[in-house]
């Protein structure tokens, strides 16, 4: 079976981060939408569950990928941020060959934690939504 067409929306790059397991599960990509951070990602086969639906571990992956985005959009002196704890529900589905994005907002920052929540979208209907808390880190 050849992999479904997805055209990347206007304004997406690929994502500046990187690791191997994000470029594994990846392509991601990332946009600035109305000044918030907003991170994107083509399903296809590899990232479906056996019932044709986005695995609840892809979309947990974009929830914390795009609340960690949307803090180091935030604050660029930040080195890194790591997971604290992070919660995601999930709402709908979403189906091979669709684009996925997810967006978030900061709640609060303070020391070296940050508190921020989103929600993942496909064609605009709510497929999660998410809240974590994180580790800041700054060069030293």
């Amino acid at each position: 079976m050849s992999e479904p067409v997805i055209e990347i929306p206007p304004g997406f790059v690929p994502l500046r981060f990187r690791s191997a397991y994000l470029g594994y599960l990846g392509p991601f990509y990332e946009a600035r939408r109305d000044g918030q951070a907003v991170v994107g990602l083509p399903l296809e086969e590899k990232h479906m569950n056996l019932r044709a639906m986005a695995h609840g571990g892809v979309l947990a992956t974009l929830a914390d990928v795009t609340l960690s985005f949307t803090l180091v959009t935030a604050d660029e002196s930040l080195q890194a941020v790591s997971t604290v704890s992070l919660t995601t529900d999930f709402l709908g589905t979403a189906k091979l060959g669709k684009w996925i994005e997810g967006s978030g907002t900061i709640d609060r920052k303070g020391g070296n934690l940050a508190f921020a929540h989103g929600r993942i979208t496909s064609d605009g209907v709510p497929v999660a939504t998410m809240s974590g808390v994180f580790k800041l880190y700054w060069p030293e």
